[in-house]
């Protein structure tokens, strides 16, 4: 992807004060948007990480703790005021696959951000290195300082609208967004795709879909496929079942069910069509305009 003028003399101007302990420069306001003032650049040009494929942009984002989250970039237009999606893998590491996502995203007309949020691997496919290196958290306390800290990082991009932010997650990923846009009123909507919503995150992260569910001001959007069956939490009768208390709650929900599909479905075209991805689009062009 082609590196536009403004990005280029943003990296440059926080790589020139980046790991020197100076204060970080101020990003310049985005043009066009109702919050048009300088936020503090709080992220940094970084490598791409070994396995990485070409075509993004990379950054790295200073954690609460003082670990490091390294970040995917991409977008597929030069224009301003585009709205951010901060994007969050699945268990096992950040990979190929979901970066392709986050590209094909970034096209509708977004501003993507994809970092290695947690740790993950497997010796006989491995991820992008990055993800040996993330953070390895055990609250949702903790989980949601850690997407906010990349939230706050993306508000400050280049081209990207500040005041319109939403999070997208695929299985692991999906329920982590879906804690963290519980658990802050900072951001405009959640996509969970293939999300699990029975009780074995809890031992994870303390809590589950179920609990957070009162705690949910903001729309979001199920896409699951029918034929999923990767685990506890996944099977179709229990998602509609979370679907049917949250509109009961009086919850802002939407929801797609992909005929046939199985938990991976984002990655395989014959599931993941320009039709599905125009209804996501859809339903984050509502959300975020």
């Amino acid at each position: 992807m082609r590196r536009s003028g403004l990005f280029a003399v943003a990296v440059a101007l926080v790589a020139c004060g980046g790991g020197t302990g100076a204060a970080p420069s101020p990003a310049p306001p985005i043009a066009g948007s109702p919050t048009s003032i300088a936020l503090p650049v709080l992220w940094r040009s970084t490598a791409a990480p070994s396995g990485a494929p070409s075509g993004s942009e990379w950054v790295a984002i200073d954690a609460f703790d003082g670990k490091t989250l390294v970040a995917s970039v991409q977008r597929g237009s030069a224009a301003t005021s585009l709205p951010v999606l901060v994007m969050l893998h699945p268990d096992g590491g950040l990979r190929t696959q979901f970066l392709q996502l986050s590209a094909n995203l970034a096209k509708a007309g977004f501003v993507t951000i994809t970092p290695c949020w947690a740790q993950g691997g497997d010796a006989s496919d491995p991820p992008i290195a990055c993800s040996s290196g993330a953070p390895s958290r055990t609250s949702a306390a903790d989980l949601t300082k850690d997407v906010m800290s990349i939230a706050d990082a993306a508000r400050t991009l280049p081209g990207a609208r500040p005041d319109r932010l939403a999070l997208v997650g695929h299985s692991g990923g999906a329920q982590a967004a879906f804690i963290v846009g519980s658990m802050t009123t900072n951001i405009e909507a959640v996509v969970a795709m293939s999300a699990g919503y029975g009780p074995n995150i809890r031992q994870r992260w303390g809590t589950t879909l179920p609990d957070q569910l009162d705690a949910m001001h903001v729309p979001f959007l199920i896409v699951h496929g029918v034929a999923d069956q990767q685990g506890p939490g996944t099977a179709i009768d229990l998602v509609r079942a979370f679907e049917k208390t949250a509109r009961e709650k009086g919850k802002t929900v939407e929801a797609i069910y992909v005929d046939g599909a199985p938990h991976g479905f984002p990655y395989a075209t014959e599931y993941w069509t320009a039709d599905l991805q125009a209804q996501v689009v859809a339903f984050l062009q509502k959300h975020l305009k």
